[in-house]
């Protein structure tokens, strides 16, 4: 799934995760609930945490 934003894309909402022990593992649980919402990319909003993360991200769709 991509994760840059292109102008072309619609937001069709938002998705949030919690208890991510690594970037790649909270980027890849953001795809998973993107895929769900029938997302075509995410653009990555907000990202941090310590011993687990927490990220959200804005869905899009082509």
């Amino acid at each position: 799934m991509a994760r840059h934003y292109f102008s072309d894309n619609k937001s069709i909402g938002y998705g949030s995760v919690i208890g991510a022990g690594t970037l790649d593992q909270a980027e890849q649980k953001l795809n998973n609930k993107a895929r769900a919402m029938d997302g075509d990319a995410i653009h990555i909003t907000s990202m941090g945490g310590k011993n687990k993360l927490f990220a959200t991200a804005e869905v899009l769709k082509n």
